[in-house]
């Protein structure tokens, strides 16, 4: 039989799971993404593509799906005649992460609540 704190749990993690489906989210390269964004502020593509593991042809398109989000903007300036590709989180994408965090975070501290239960 469950318990609450079972059943609460299973409804945190069902609405994390209904926060990242109806987003561009649903991959965790794009995950790792506004993660990163959040905190470096703004990043190169290219450095996006070391944090992901990502190539260049992967990255542009996650960047592509959440620019259509409306998670994150790119600014292309001109370096040295080699255009550089900056991306940086929107206000949604700012305010999905900030949610997402308060999710984790109140599942990690429920689960750790109910390990204390049990002993």
């Amino acid at each position: 039989m469950e318990n609450k704190n079972q059943q609460g749990l299973r409804d945190l993690l069902k609405q994390i799971s209904v926060e990242l489906s109806n987003t561009p989210l649903t991959s965790s390269s794009r995950l790792i993404i506004v993660m990163s964004l959040a905190i470096g502020r703004r990043m190169k593509l290219s450095d996006l593509m070391k944090v992901t593991g990502c190539g260049k042809g992967s990255i542009e398109n996650h960047i592509l799906k959440l620019e259509e989000g409306g998670f994150i903007k790119t600014e292309k300036v001109s370096f040295f005649k080699s255009p550089r590709v900056y991306a940086e989180l929107t206000d949604k994408g700012r305010n999905f992460y900030e949610n997402y965090l308060e999710l984790i975070g109140k599942f990690l501290r429920d689960a750790e609540g109910g390990k204390d239960k049990e002993r």
